[in-house]
């Protein structure tokens, strides 16, 4: 056999190999299964989701010189301007509060679709319920004033209904400026408005979205904009991993990539390399493995997030694959069973409930049924003891010890 011949079956040989291993490469990588079916619950008719979003668009930002959000917390403009920004707020307060007394469902989130601007005006509009609670307080209204203040946590605890991810941390910051303003009222009520504060957080919790099916809704909306990235193939899938990437470099974005440019201690050629590098990385992976690994991930975060809480199971990473990493920090930026923990709302209720004991016998019960600590291992209650003039009340905390 002549030396030409060998070297064209060698050739043939070898380019046959290589078609076959990129074949499987594609077939493993890029070869998507069908989008699974997902079932949505029958939006509700009305839906509080839709009253909510109009009472935030009827919202008065300032008038008079008054911004409500400059006035939370220390108001410096006098009571009278307040009181007139409140005023002309009235029609957007009574908005929301027929939107929390509707059904509420978030219409299903499809890509590029989302409700971001939406969680942001309801979070606007939580700000302002806090506002009208620190301007009643200080007009000597404290039942209007705790009634704002549970407007605004009730509407933090609604807002994720039907959402993913996104809308719990939303969420989370509704509640925890309501909760800040009722702890500043809990003092100041009288037996009837603590009464009536206690059970209708006990109602608020019974209703609460649960981390599981906020998870569950994650992994139905975080597959199409992976699949759209790779749709045309590894090819034009490096344009759009090279957009991906050049949008992490955007402040205000943080991530952990050394190839970014604060990383003052590597010159410009080393960035560039290992960001070409992470680049190839992920177009080599492709759409199919950082779905499936991402989607085994936030199964376990589900998985984890329906047992009681464990201060000696450490949260859950992603797996290896770098789009995953890289994502991590934007998409759960914290523990989030200790966050969903934390979402609780036993402290105030079991304070409330005791200043309504206080108020009503002039001292506090020696034994008193707690509420359930969300930080107990065994589901134990919060650790409560008295004098009979004044209290002590404990969770054990993230590290469940009873120190």
């Amino acid at each position: 056999m002549g030396k030409l011949k060998r070297f064209a079956i060698g050739s043939l040989v070898t380019l046959i190999a290589l078609g076959g291993a990129t074949g499987l490469w594609y077939q493993r990588h890029y070869v998507l299964p069908p989008e699974p079916l997902y079932t949505k619950e029958i939006l509700p008719s009305p839906n509080g989701f839709d009253t909510l979003r109009e009472a935030a668009a009827q919202r008065v930002e300032q008038l008079d010189g008054v911004a409500f959000r400059a006035s939370l917390w220390k108001p410096s403009a006098p009571l009278e301007k307040r009181l007139a920004l409140l005023a002309a707020n009235q029609e957007s307060i009574a908005q929301t509060r027929l939107g929390l007394t509707q059904p509420y469902l978030q219409p299903p989130v499809s890509w590029p679709q989302n409700h971001q601007a939406t969680y942001q005006q309801l979070h606007q509009q939580a700000m302002l319920l806090v506002f009208a609670a620190k301007t009643y307080a200080d007009s000597g209204s404290y039942p209007e004033a705790m009634a704002c203040a549970l407007d605004a946590i009730e509407l933090g605890a609604r807002l994720p209904r039907g959402g993913p991810l996104q809308s719990i941390y939303l969420g989370s910051a509704c509640e925890a400026v309501g909760k800040r303003m009722a702890w500043e009222l809990a003092d100041k009520i009288e037996e009837d408005t603590a009464h009536a504060a206690v059970e209708r957080l006990q109602r608020i919790q019974s209703e609460r979205w649960p981390l599981a099916d906020a998870l569950q809704e994650e992994r139905r909306v975080n597959p199409p904009p992976m699949r759209a990235m790779f749709a045309d193939g590894p090819i034009p899938g490096w344009k759009s991993v090279d957009n991906l990437l050049a949008s992490y470099e955007q402040p205000p974005l943080q991530t952990a990539g050394s190839w970014r440019t604060d990383a003052p201690q590597k010159s410009a050629w080393q960035k560039k390399w290992e960001r070409l590098w992470l680049q190839a990385r992920i177009v080599y992976y492709g759409p199919r493995t950082v779905l499936e690994s991402t989607d085994g991930w936030l199964q376990e975060l589900k998985q984890d997030s329906l047992a009681p809480w464990n201060p000696d199971t450490h949260r859950r990473r992603p797996t290896d694959h770098p789009l995953s990493q890289l994502a991590e920090p934007f998409w759960v930026n914290e523990d989030l069973s200790q966050m969903d923990a934390q979402n609780q709302l036993p402290f105030l209720e079991a304070y409330l409930w005791l200043r309504v004991e206080f108020l009503a016998t002039g001292h506090y019960p020696p034994s008193a049924a707690m509420p359930r600590d969300p930080f107990s291992p065994t589901g134990g209650l919060l650790g409560y003891k008295t004098d009979g003039q004044s209290f002590t009340l404990w969770s054990v905390g993230p590290d469940g010890k009873d120190d």
